[in-house]
């Protein structure tokens, strides 16, 4: 399932610098199903383990879409919402996309933006 929502997430984009309204619409959408796909490994009553999700390379070509020169604001977080909850950071190419975006927003000036992003830097501070 997750295989099949990223690849679809990534199709949504065409590899135009541009994106449609119908794209960003597209994308948000499939963004928003992968992170409801995260409710049966959630404690308290999570139905299966973290042994069975999937790699974090599967991933991976989301990460790209964070430098998506016309990707909103909204997609970024959600894009960083759900890294945030993946159970593990260590791909090169995800780590580098998501330094890049947490290194733009943590100086923000808006505390919803800084907050966002919070639980990924604390993560790959950890990492170091």
């Amino acid at each position: 399932i997750f295989v099949t929502l990223v690849t679809a997430a990534v199709a949504s984009v065409s590899s135009e610098i541009t994106m449609t309204q119908a794209q960003q619409h597209a994308l948000r959408t499939y963004l928003l199903i992968l992170l409801d796909c995260y409710w049966p490994f959630r404690y308290p009553y999570s139905s299966l383990t973290w042994a069975v999700f999937p790699a974090e390379d599967v991933f991976v070509p989301l990460a790209m879409l964070l430098t998506h020169p016309q990707a909103t604001d909204e997609i970024r977080e959600l894009l960083v919402t759900f890294f945030a909850q993946l159970p593990t950071l260590e791909h090169p190419m995800l780590l580098a996309c998501l330094t890049s975006v947490v290194q733009a927003w943590q100086g923000s000036p808006h505390a919803g933006v800084r907050q966002s992003v919070t639980k990924i830097r604390a993560r790959l501070e950890q990492q170091r």
